[in-house]
């Protein structure tokens, strides 16, 4: 299973290696933005802040490559310090850190461009001229949103670079389309996928026969709060010329969508031994909540999934979580130091399996509402989330109907 929070792992990783297409979380690539892990990590303000020396200006009697090897190894000024992997920072210290780091990202770039108009003829001036790229990426998505302009003019230079394959331009414009999109993240996830639609039409316009072109149209498929147009993206690229792996996800996308309004189907044993029985729970709202413990955007989306069941929980709301995790040791781990008032059912490896042919599920975290009826109502509940549940708590549950006429047949859990 993998995380939507996907993001680049190490800043000076991203530095270090070739530019290729980041693909998206779905069944392509794992995630929309390109931010570093170490966003749920921090310890202190002391640490937040260390990673703040820039290399000092070489002497004049340094080689060109000694200079390009001093440059690239304060990338790794970048990456967060390894015991932030161990303890979540406060707010404040995360905001500290990411704002330092939009900074030195910025004046990292300055050094690279600097580099390679000084020395325009010298091998590293082609990675310097990546990194350049790559650090303004850094730091644009680290909140230094004045270099957009700046960014994206490299992306016109980059693909009017007659030495560029067929196949490299395909993946720097591609790259374009997700990180553009993802500039809308503050806004909405609607307005991510308004904007990933738009570049994705582009991308199939400037590349027809290429199959890969609809990977981002299955994305928009998955993630859109609009059924129908989900559907009708799923229709469209079932019926195009896009790769098998990309119509075998917008099979699984329609499966899903079958399933609105009508029962969903579960029982199980949660983790505290109770058994859970999602037919017995009629005259309830009730959320699914399917996550992993190592998944950094599931732990920030945690403290709002609280909230929303502390609110509505009186008023007839209850949450199901499904933990995906391949370890179950993890999750027992994880409840110890933080319990859960409500269910927690431990999938695990049995996911690809009974389960995976019952939910579809390709990404965490993803949070499913079904009615009072039992009936699936919501397939995407994350965005306006206390909204959609007080809609469902004001329905009523003796006089509402299955919302589809024929129920699919699932496998029984």
């Amino acid at each position: 299973m993998q995380c939507r929070d996907v993001s680049l792992r190490h800043s000076s990783k991203l530095l270090l290696r070739s530019s290729s297409l980041c693909r998206f979380w779905l069944t392509l690539l794992p995630g929309l933005a390109l931010v570093c892990y170490f966003s749920a990590y921090a310890e202190d303000s002391n640490q937040a802040t260390q990673a703040t020396a820039l290399v000092a200006p070489s002497p004049v009697s340094e080689s060109p490559k000694q200079i390009w090897d001093n440059i690239e190894h304060s990338f790794r000024t970048l990456d967060p310090p390894s015991e932030w992997q161990k303890k979540r920072p406060s707010q404040e210290v995360l905001a500290n850190w990411k704002s330092n780091k939009a900074q030195l990202a910025a004046q990292l770039a300055d050094q690279c461009r600097d580099y390679y108009l000084r020395f325009p003829n010298v091998p590293e001036a082609a990675r310097a001229r990546e990194s350049e790229y790559n650090l303004l990426e850094i730091a644009v998505n680290s909140g230094n949103t004045s270099l957009i302009a700046r960014l994206t003019s490299l992306d016109s230079r980059e693909l009017s670079n007659p030495s560029l394959t067929a196949t490299d331009r395909f993946d720097l414009m591609a790259h374009m389309v997700e990180r553009n999109a993802n500039f809308h993240k503050a806004e909405s996830t609607s307005a991510v996928m308004d904007q990933l639609e738009k570049g994705s039409r582009e991308l199939l316009k400037a590349f027809p026969n290429n199959p890969m072109s609809w990977q981002f149209l299955v994305t928009v498929a998955d993630q859109t709060q609009d059924p129908e147009k989900a559907r009708s993206l799923a229709q469209e690229i079932i019926a195009s010329k896009a790769a098998e792996s990309l119509k075998v996800s917008a099979r699984n996308i329609l499966r899903r969508l079958y399933r609105l309004g009508n029962p969903l189907p579960f029982q199980g044993i949660a983790m505290d031994g109770s058994s859970i029985d999602l037919h017995l729970m009629k005259g309830r709202v009730v959320m699914f909540d399917f996550w992993e413990t190592d998944c950094g955007y599931c732990l920030k989306e945690l403290p709002e999934i609280e909230a929303a069941y502390k609110k509505f929980h009186r008023q007839g709301f209850d949450i199901i979580s499904v933990s995906f995790d391949a370890d179950k040791k993890s999750l027992v781990s994880f409840l110890a130091k933080k319990p859960m008032e409500w269910p927690q059912y431990f999938a695990g490896p049995d996911w690809q399996t009974t389960h995976g042919r019952v939910f579809d599920v390709s990404g965490v975290p993803t949070l499913w509402l079904v009615d009072k009826r039992g009936n699936l109502r919501d397939l995407n509940a994350s965005e306006d989330l206390d909204r959609k549940i007080e809609e469902l708590l004001k329905e009523s549950s003796s006089v509402l109907e299955p919302t589809a006429s024929t129920p699919p047949v699932l496998p029984k859990l």
